[in-house]
């Protein structure tokens, strides 16, 4: 599954970087390889060790806020863990060793 910026809602990336990939996922056995574009109005530019994310599929909210607390404690947090509009409780945040984490748990379908 590839969705682009401009498949999703306004989140102020340029118009000359919405056709750039906002998700993409690729699953491997039983696990998924995710990944995504930086568009330049989302931080600082890419250098090595920012010019990645690692995610993690978390099993409910609770896992995702308490891996989220460990895991931004003495880095940074880029978005708080919420509800999002592709049906997930997610969050992102930067390790103290400068390494970008999201966390993201698929919200039962009700």
């Amino acid at each position: 599954m590839i969705t682009t910026f401009a498949d999703g809602p306004d989140m102020g990336v340029p118009e000359s970087e919405r056709g750039g990939t906002m998700h993409a996922a690729l699953s491997i056995g039983r696990g998924v390889l995710m990944g995504s574009d930086m568009p330049s109005n989302f931080g600082p530019p890419p250098v090595v060790g920012n010019n990645f994310s690692l995610s993690y599929a978390t099993q409910s909210r609770e896992e995702t806020d308490e891996l989220f607390a460990r895991m931004s404690q003495g880095g940074a947090v880029t978005m708080q863990p919420q509800d999002m509009f592709w049906g997930a409780y997610f969050g992102s945040c930067t390790d103290k060793f400068g390494i970008n984490w999201q966390f993201n748990y698929e919200l039962p379908q009700e």
